[in-house]
């Protein structure tokens, strides 16, 4: 076989990943801070991508929390060196089973197991160029822990991937994991050509051989990006059979932890000794600009998504302007057997809309507990257009009125390019929590419902605004 050495490689650094290593070395690095400086230092070393899970600061436990994700991926973004930035999205299918003679219920201290949108929740907020898609189930190194990606869970997930316009990184553990990424090209849900990560040598997956790493290239399209990757002291000998065989490279803290025998490494550290081996077999390492020409990628900070989730400081509303009161992507678990937006979710968006609407004016968490708030007393809700699994849509709440004891909100829910997919018209009613009776609301939420009314009243008015069931289109 003729070699197809790749010429131009991109590294991928796997920074802390969630294995058990945060007391194996001094290295391994836990806050967000720290993942996010350890990262940084990668790129500075060379590494064009950066594969980023968190952790607990305090335990170095795996985390999904995406308030964990959000911080490290400021941080990232806010420094002075360039990189791609690649999420994971493999954590919240992991099982546990109880043993071979009672397998469930399911170990509850190791399990964790959540649904698509949960998964993929960080990456929603963060908006990273990558995000990993684990394309399989298989056993996992230990005795009873099974990797869980269902074929269901994987085209949710890739779906959103591809809404979102986050690209997915497939992580095929085996032969058939390649398969079903395939599949996915094929039926629509990814787009092509495709970014595969060859995971070798994993337990219980395929192992790091020679023979069945070429049987794993040969069955990635031709047209496809692909890298791959080894474990422990075969990291290294999988930077030159990567690039031998005409792939990319992988190398950091995730997938081994020293640099040498008896010597513990830095990320900077491995990405460093990769370097020179690339540019010992006479190939060049590009660098994030390059990487996102080649697999048509755009860089986006969190806060662009976060202005379509709404300013969390009401001094930056314009209340001029209909209030954005809710965005989201439209999860899987939200549609229904004709496979669209359920009329409960419907009346869950709004009534979060509305929610926030409530906290805006000042009828907060605060204002609850002191025994005041709203009770919804009508609702009219018009569906306009279909909503399917993945769709990007947004909520703006209108006031109609807000004086006395009533309060009138007209919502009107969006897709992300502007076109109308339902509306909701609801009454409320302000209610005394203790005496559970209708009472004036306080001064302070008074006058600024009459401040947002009034300016609301000089917008155009809905034609949708006070429709009943049955009045003609």
């Amino acid at each position: 076989m003729p070699l197809t050495i790749n010429r131009n490689v991109f590294i991928t650094c796997a920074v802390t990943g969630s294995g058990s290593t945060q007391d194996k070395s001094p290295h391994v690095p836990r806050s967000p801070k720290a993942i996010a400086d350890s990262a940084i230092d990668a790129a500075k070393a060379g590494a064009a991508i950066v594969h980023c899970h968190v952790r607990n600061p305090e335990t170095g436990a795996p985390s999904r929390d995406p308030k964990l994700y959000r911080e490290m991926t400021e941080y990232i973004r806010n420094a002075d060196v360039d990189c791609v930035l690649n999420l994971t999205a493999g954590m919240g299918g992991d099982m546990v089973f109880g043993g071979v003679e009672n397998p469930l219920p399911l170990n509850e201290a190791g399990s964790d197991m959540a649904g698509a949108s949960e998964r993929m929740a960080h990456v929603a907020e963060c908006l990273p160029e990558i995000c990993s898609l684990d394309c399989g189930t298989m056993n996992f190194a230990e005795a009873d822990y099974v990797m869980t990606n269902t074929p269901g869970m994987l085209r949710a997930m890739g779906q959103m991937m591809t809404d979102l316009g986050v690209k997915p990184e497939i992580e095929a553990f085996d032969t058939g994991h390649l398969w079903f990424a395939k599949q996915l090209v094929n039926e629509g849900i990814l787009h092509s050509p495709a970014l595969i990560q060859l995971c070798m040598g994993v337990p219980w997956g395929a192992p790091d051989d020679l023979n069945t790493f070429m049987a794993m290239v040969n069955n990635v399209p031709a047209d496809w990006d692909w890298s791959a990757f080894s474990l422990g002291r075969n990291e290294m000998p999988y930077v030159a059979a990567s690039v031998l065989a005409g792939g990319n490279v992988r190398v950091g803290l995730e997938d081994n932890l020293f640099l040498d025998k008896g010597v513990l490494a830095t990320n900077a550290q491995l990405v460093e000794k990769a370097v020179r081996m690339i540019e010992g077999l006479g190939a060049k390492v590009i660098g994030p600009d390059e990487v996102r020409k080649r697999l048509h990628l755009t860089k986006r900070s969190p806060q662009k998504h976060d202005e379509a989730m709404i300013a969390a400081r009401t001094e930056e509303i314009d209340f001029s302007k209909p209030i954005r009161t809710l965005a989201r992507a439209i999860p899987s678990d939200w549609t229904d057997y004709n496979e669209h937006m359920n009329e409960a979710r419907y009346l869950q968006a709004f009534s979060e809309a509305t929610d926030r609407f409530m906290e805006i004016v000042g009828c907060d968490k605060d204002y609850i507990a002191d025994g005041n708030s709203y009770f919804t007393a009508e609702t009219h809700i018009r569906h306009l257009d279909e909503v399917n699994t993945g769709a990007r849509v947004y909520v703006e709440t209108q006031c109609l009125s807000g004086e006395g004891k009533k309060l009138h909100v007209f919502n009107s829910l969006c897709h992300e390019d502007g076109g109308l997919l339902a509306t909701g018209e609801h009454l409320l009613i302000h209610v005394n929590l203790e005496t559970r009776r209708s009472s004036l609301p306080t001064r302070q939420v008074a006058e600024k419902l009459k401040m947002v009314a009034a300016l609301h009243a000089k917008l155009p008015r809905s034609e949708n605004i006070g429709r009943y069931i049955g009045v003609p289109r």
